[in-house]
């Protein structure tokens, strides 16, 4: 099988989603890169990633159903535009640094999320990470996003390795407590330290569970 062919993207028999083997070369470099940022990567009791597909306007890392297996979902509009695709693939990864198929991300991992799509889209497009970051930061319904940013951005003002030493400490996300973040940054404030532990709908989910859906019919 030639590289061409093996890499080569495909539609979906529903003609619904691409499914895009030729992202997954990004995958290994910018999880790497993640780690240096954030720490371990870490994936629990088997899961894998299955693959990258582009489906929809709602980006996300999907479990598929009865399986220890993750698909990252990249919005239609990075089909045609590399710089869309990586910036959301960068995100996404970020939330595969740790996976245990549980539990919603914090505020700390979103916001971390953001900033190494910002990171790799500065790498590789400097003029698209500016408008990237307009667009994180300012676009209607981005608003946790871009608290998550700030918060995120102002506790590595004050420690450029807290990240990495919550997690080395535990990889888990949501392992992070308020506590934790004020031993390990003690001029962190009790407000930013709270506010990194939350958990929110950062934006409405229409798709999850029409993705859940489809994936159910195939098993």
């Amino acid at each position: 099988m030639s590289a061409r062919t093996e890499f080569e993207r495909r539609w979906s028999a529903d003609g619904k989603v691409l499914v895009a083997p030729d992202m997954m070369l990004f995958v290994g470099p910018m999880l790497e890169r993640a780690q240096e940022q954030y720490g371990p990567v870490v994936w629990e009791d088997g899961w894998a990633l299955e693959g990258v597909v582009f489906y929809g306007d709602d980006p996300s890392v999907r479990p598929l159903p009865d399986m220890k297996r993750f698909a990252i979902v990249l919005p239609a509009d990075g089909i045609d535009d590399h710089d869309v695709a990586l910036a959301f693939l960068a995100h996404e990864l970020v939330h595969c640094t740790h996976v245990d198929g549980a539990g919603d991300a914090p505020m700390i991992e979103e916001g971390a999320a953001v900033r190494f799509s910002l990171i790799e889209a500065a790498a590789l497009t400097p003029g698209f990470a500016a408008i990237l970051r307009e667009h994180q930061t300012t676009a209607p319904g981005v608003e946790h996003y871009a608290e998550a940013l700030i918060a995120v951005e102002q506790l590595l003002d004050l420690d450029p390795n807290a990240i990495r030493t919550l997690r080395t400490a535990d990889p888990d996300w949501n392992a992070i407590t308020p506590e934790r973040i004020r031993a390990v940054v003690p001029s962190a404030s009790e407000e930013l330290a709270s506010l990194l532990c939350e958990v929110r709908e950062m934006r409405p989910n229409h798709e999850h569970a029409a993705w859940l859906a489809e994936q159910e019919t195939k098993t």
